[in-house]
């Protein structure tokens, strides 16, 4: 398994191609992950998010409709899943970002691609730029805030029968 971190500027050139970073190429291993990528829209809906193969079928199984799924569920899906684009790097470690993806992401050409944990997000630099310094102007806030709403997901031990 892989964990992807940190962040590279590049351009995505007139042919809508775009250079993975070697730092992150080298982490992919193809009969593990798959040979190919799959790329879509992300939160928000400015980012794209490059998830190797393997990893992208993962979580769609987790998607996977059921039988009475509730409406908002099986709208998102249709849409996500018809937005998602299986591309394959080039030689070169390219892959060329599909128009309709640029168009409705409203991607600009000057871009961070950023390590996310199990996948990359690719986002405007000016956007980036600015979140960077606000979130390390307020890092002990933001991080108070993910303390407390990761709080909600993870067991908290019983201080009644166990003892640390």
């Amino acid at each position: 398994m892989y964990f992807l971190t940190g962040s590279a500027d590049h351009h995505i050139d007139d042919k809508n191609r775009l250079a993975i970073p070697s730092k992150h190429r080298s982490r992919f291993n193809p009969e593990r992950d798959g040979k190919g990528f799959y790329l879509t829209i992300s939160q928000p809906k400015t980012c794209l998010r490059l998830y190797t193969e393997r990893e992208f079928e993962r979580q769609a199984a987790e998607r996977r409709p059921h039988l009475l799924q509730p409406q908002a569920s099986t709208m998102f899906n249709r849409n996500f899943f018809a937005l998602a684009e299986f591309v394959e790097p080039d030689s070169q470690g390219r892959i060329v970002v599909p128009e309709r993806l640029m168009r409705y992401s409203g991607m600009p050409r000057e871009v961070v691609i950023t390590g996310a944990g199990a996948y990359l997000e690719i986002r405007p630099k000016s956007s980036f730029e600015a979140e960077m310094i606000d979130f390390v102007e307020q890092y002990d806030e933001h991080y108070e805030r993910a303390l407390k709403a990761e709080s909600g997901t993870r067991r908290q031990p019983d201080p009644e029968t166990e003892s640390g």
